[in-house]
């Protein structure tokens, strides 16, 4: 099974992109930058983004096993925050868009409480949002959830990357908010118990605190991609044309949950290649950092993954 069999083609999605850049110079960005004044230095950094068909495994959850749409709300929030730290910005509010056929209560009050706790653990404001209930858009009591967020950011100029570059990742907890289309057909031909959806819906990590992290110890991040909606094929948006990574030699083919994404692939038959442009294989997001001096990385789910060249 292709990504494309699922609903979703990646290409056409980044050829519109593509299509689109002559709009503005920020589109293909993880987050877009806009300048206040030319003299105080300050940029707003904005994004915009959305769960997904997460959505609908979760809503199935709840209605079979009664589990909380509350970490529905952390992805909604983690999708935009985590694109908007890839501008090295510092989040400041977030607004957030809930949409269904049927407006029922409890879905909207359990996905907003984990919209506002997420906001919360990261000192952002919730400050409002949409809430619209439109008859006929949707299938039943689905509904549909996205966020936008705005931070700000120091204004400079990128900082050049360069051969020998520390290539590192942050380990994800499990699949985040992407290739759910595949993972529900794959559920209809696999009986699937409480457990094994719950570890599907586990909410994407705020990477807030690895990044800070890292700074505090002094590690010089040059650049940041977010593993999300074309899986490693977001490497690339960070890099100059000349440039690749490296790998190392024990390079692996899934950095966490092993077990999880050999299910995947089991299931699905997808190559390697197939795999890594869909999903993100363990890594949450992949940073390239100074070479010199040398710094040993001071987190547990932080993995070397080689240099660039």
């Amino acid at each position: 099974m292709k990504y494309e069999d699922a609903g979703v083609n990646i290409t056409l999605a980044e050829k519109l992109v593509n299509d689109i850049s002559g709009y503005s110079d920020q589109i293909g960005k993880f987050a877009a930058h806009f300048s206040l004044a030319p003299w105080d230095g300050l940029e707003l950094v904005t994004s915009c983004d959305g769960v997904g068909t997460k959505v609908m495994l979760a809503k199935y959850a709840k209605d079979t096993y009664g589990r909380s749409l509350y970490t529905i709300g952390q992805d909604c929030v983690a999708m935009v925050v985590n694109d908007m730290l890839c501008e090295f910005a510092k989040p400041l509010f977030f607004l957030d868009y809930f949409a269904t056929n049927k407006l029922d209560s409890s879905d909207y009050k359990e996905v907003l409480a984990g919209i506002n706790d997420a906001c919360l653990s990261m000192n952002v404001k919730l400050i409002g949002g949409e809430t619209a209930e439109m008859p006929g858009m949707f299938n039943g009591n689905i509904f549909d959830v996205c966020g936008f967020g705005v931070g700000v950011r120091q204004r400079s100029d990128p900082q050049k990357i360069e051969v020998g570059d520390r290539v590192i990742g942050i380990k994800s907890n499990g699949i985040h908010s992407n290739g759910f289309s595949v993972l529900r057909k794959l559920i209809e031909t696999n009986s699937m118990d409480e457990d094994f959806v719950d570890m599907l819906l586990q909410p994407t990590p705020l990477y807030k605190y690895q990044i800070d992290t890292l700074r505090k110890s002094f590690v010089n991040i040059k650049a940041i991609a977010n593993i999300t909606g074309g899986g490693l094929r977001n490497i690339k948006r960070i890099l100059p044309d000349k440039y690749f990574v490296k790998w190392l030699k024990q390079h692996s083919k899934f950095y966490a949950h092993e077990e999880l994404f050999e299910w995947i692939q089991d299931n699905s038959k997808m190559t390697d290649l197939e795999m890594q442009e869909t999903f993100n294989c363990g890594l949450g997001m992949v940073l390239v950092i100074s070479q010199r001096p040398y710094i040993p990385l001071p987190l547990d789910d932080i993995v070397e993954l080689g240099v660039i060249a």
